[in-house]
């Protein structure tokens, strides 16, 4: 009788590129099922009992120096109200500003979101003068208290384990701090315009990254989420990615690898000239391969050239299979990425990147049958 793995074990053998019993079922997100979960320990329950692989999820610490101070308010704009922040630091005062959009109705400006990045209409970071402010934004977390931190670690190491999931850290790197602080649109102009500014920006929030990395990897976490999303083709020439980027995520890279983690680079699109770059960086597990765009992934290329050398996970389209898509639609559309992806191994299922609210529950149970059904070592597939 064959005795089914944990999911820790089967995603730790995928991560080896290696064959588990099935194919992992992993999701970034789901949406349409967040009304069940009162947080990622019964998120976790909830997707194992359904039949897909789960994880949990250990932020990196971040804190601001103490004798920093913020002021907000609300200004009247068209067409959008604005919501400002002023933050006042020993070398002198830094200010944001975003519009409050019907969608997007903040209490607060987060010291990086993607919601904030595109609604910018003023950035932290205007000039090389505000570097030295930054810097306590940016406070070591090494010089704090981590006593809760560390007790959270362990509580979530203990609780990973008794669920028998992987425990994965997440960080996110200088570059999507430093185009954050910089704003997006600006940041594409600087790497022609203002090269140096990015170049010191980009030192500074990497010496932070670094030490909030160093605690993060003090836990006993399995792999380090790295969201690469903002350094692709999607936004910079593939030589800009190499010049500004690439370097930080090898640094990163050498640091998971020392503290004997796994590095987990995410991007939705824009890597494809990118792949081998990533593999010499020490990438080992690659999502969330994105067939849909003008920068879009192809699977096989994919497979072809790094699916013996890194983890491919992803590759299932997020968009219409989920939201208008039949039960049987759903498992040709598996069938076909597991053909492309899973032989020998080295391969996790999964949408390319989040399921949305508009997605039905019967489609997620659909993808998650299908996945088990058909993505069971040895493949045996129609």
């Amino acid at each position: 009788m064959t005795v089914e793995m944990s999911s820790a074990e089967r995603v730790k053998l995928a991560f080896a590129r290696e064959e588990p019993d099935r194919v992992p079922i992993l999701f970034r997100g789901i949406d349409p099922w967040e009304k069940h979960w009162s947080g990622q320990i019964e998120r976790a329950r909830f997707l194992l009992q359904r039949g897909a692989d789960a994880r949990l999820h250990l932020p990196a610490p971040t804190a601001m120096h103490p004798e920093v101070t913020t002021e907000l308010r609300h200004q009247e704009a068209r067409p959008y109200p604005l919501l400002r922040k002023a933050y006042h630091t020993p070398a002198g005062d830094l200010s944001v500003a975003v519009q409050v959009t019907p969608d997007w109705r903040p209490q607060d400006i987060p010291l990086y979101s993607d919601h904030a990045w595109s609604r910018g209409v003023e950035y932290i970071v205007k000039s090389v003068d505000d570097l030295a402010a930054l810097r306590y934004l940016l406070h070591d977390p090494r010089d704090g208290d981590l006593t809760d931190f560390r007790e959270r670690a362990a509580q979530l190491r203990r609780e990973a384990d008794e669920l028998g999931v992987l425990l994965q850290g997440n960080m996110i790197p200088a570059p999507l701090y430093a185009t954050g602080f910089l704003g997006g649109d600006r940041s594409l102009l600087l790497v022609r315009d203002e090269p140096d500014l990015l170049r010191a920006t980009l030192e500074v929030v990497r010496e932070w990254t670094s030490a909030c990395l160093e605690v993060l990897l003090s836990a006993r976490i399995d792999c380090v989420y790295r969201s690469n999303c903002y350094e692709t083709i999607d936004l910079f020439a593939p030589s800009d990615v190499r010049e500004f980027f690439l370097p930080l995520l090898s640094a990163d890279a050498d640091m998971i690898h020392d503290a004997g983690a796994l590095l987990h680079g995410f991007a939705q699109t824009g890597i494809m000239p990118l792949l081998d770059d990533w593999v010499d960086a020490g990438v080992d597990i690659i999502s969330s391969l994105d067939t849909v765009g003008p920068n879009a992934m192809d699977l096989s290329e994919c497979r072809s050239r790094i699916g013996e050398s890194v983890c491919l996970m992803g590759g299932v389209d997020n968009r219409t299979p989920f939201t208008d898509g039949t039960r049987e639609g759903m498992e040709r559309h598996v069938i076909d990425v597991l053909r492309v992806l899973a032989p020998g191994g080295g391969y996790i299922l999964s949408p390319a990147g989040m399921v949305f609210p508009e997605g039905r529950p019967e489609n997620i149970q659909a993808f998650i049958d299908a996945g088990r059904r058909w993505g069971r070592y040895p493949l045996s597939l129609p």
